[in-house]
């Protein structure tokens, strides 16, 4: 009965560990500058990206300019136009 309650008692202690790393930290270093480069440029992208939709937005909500075309009515014959009138309803 004596050896059951020493091991619940060694089994509640807590051990320590101890471990020492040695890491080259020039490459991981180098890698994080490299990541750094890349989410700056992808940054960049995604502003410019952003401001040509809030111009492509701009530009539909705003009026279209038609070109104006100037005809001299004594030219226009009566007929023709109401040819034209006529074959709009047809």
């Amino acid at each position: 009965m004596q050896d059951m309650a020493d091991n619940n008692e060694q089994s509640r202690e807590v051990g320590e560990i101890s471990i020492k790393v040695n890491a080259d930290m020039s490459e991981a270093i180098t890698g994080f500058k490299a990541l750094r480069r890349e989410l700056r440029e992808t940054t960049k992208a995604a502003r410019e990206t952003e401001k040509a939709l809030r111009e492509l937005e701009e530009a539909q909500r705003s009026p279209i300019i038609k070109s104006q075309t100037y005809v001299d009515v004594n030219e226009v014959k009566l007929e023709t136009v109401s040819d034209d009138i006529r074959r709009l309803y047809e």
